[in-house]
């Protein structure tokens, strides 16, 4: 086991602080794994590396990364938490952006 020291000294957002720690190796499944217990805060992961992806052009990945996420969010947070809209809005412009009006209106 690797041990890492991380000093965040002016702030991270946790997007950042996934990014980082899977440039780092850090293997993706275990980091799944490891949330395993906790649906809402794995759908917020999921949801993160959608965006980071959607951010790249990366438009297929992020698609599946947000659609796995969102029953997660929804099981951990409820309908009503603000990151099931924030997912469900990026699925709509993620859909639109490939051309797939139909299933955008059906996020949006």
């Amino acid at each position: 086991m690797r041990i890492a020291y991380f000093d965040c000294f002016n702030g991270a957002s946790g997007d950042m602080i996934l990014g980082a720690l899977v440039d780092a190796g850090a293997p993706l499944a275990e980091i799944r794994g490891a949330l395993e217990e906790e649906p809402g805060v794995r759908g917020r992961l999921m949801s993160a590396m959608g965006e980071a992806y959607m951010g790249l052009g990366l438009y297929h990945e992020a698609l599946s990364l947000l659609e796995d996420g969102l029953p997660l969010l929804q099981e951990g947070f409820g309908e009503d938490d603000d990151s099931v809209y924030d997912t469900l809005n990026e699925l709509g412009i993620l859909a639109n952006n490939l051309e797939d009006f139909e299933r955008s209106r059906g996020y949006l």
